[in-house]
């Protein structure tokens, strides 16, 4: 997740490529953060599940 003060379109997709999965821009609003946490979570439990079953 990228948190920046830089919310142009253009910074948009540059953090994307980068390789993060989310982008905020300051002043951050806490009800996307929270869900952009949930949603970080939620992939990580899957992907641990994911990865009990192949072991």
């Amino acid at each position: 997740m990228a948190l920046t003060g830089f919310g142009s379109d253009e910074d948009i997709r540059r953090c994307l490529e980068a390789g993060f999965t989310s982008h905020l821009t300051k002043p951050v609003n806490f009800s996307q953060l929270e869900q952009v946490i949930e949603g970080a979570a939620v992939v990580k439990t899957q992907k641990s599940a994911g990865e009990a079953r192949t072991n």
